[in-house]
């Protein structure tokens, strides 16, 4: 009877103690550097999850300017929701009170800001990071 109380809870914990560091891992917005690499139009670029428009400025012949904060979002971040996840299971819950402020200070850091200059048509001359 203990056996089948204590297995009960263990599943209990399982499905109801993740929380938030978990989630926030998880569902991190960004794009990567090389995805931002390969794009050779504006519309590749903006298109991209976690790019947001600084400045825009059109020159006379036609050509733009544009200026990006971009979100960068790491490719491990689904190893790290599971590392939570695994965190939050072998210690009841307690891990929360560590991970989800170290969750919070990673999702304020990785921005870049771009520099991209188009020709009339949109497509990408040249990019500049700003530093």
């Amino acid at each position: 009877m203990k056996k089948s109380i204590l297995l009960f809870l263990i599943l209990i914990s399982i499905l109801f103690l993740n929380g938030c560091a978990v989630f926030m891992a998880a569902t991190k917005k960004g794009t990567s550097k090389e995805r931002i690499q390969q794009c050779r139009t504006r519309g590749c670029i903006i298109s991209q999850e976690g790019v947001d428009i600084i400045s825009s400025k059109k020159s006379e012949d036609g050509e733009l300017v544009e200026e990006y904060k971009i979100q960068i979002k790491s490719s491990l971040s689904w190893l790290r929701a599971l590392g939570h996840g695994v965190l939050d299971v072998g210690t009841w819950g307690l891990w929360e009170i560590v991970g989800t402020p170290t969750e919070g200070l990673l999702l304020k850091g990785g921005k870049i800001i771009l520099r991209v200059y188009y020709d009339k048509d949109g497509v990408i001359k040249k990019i500049e990071q700003d530093l």
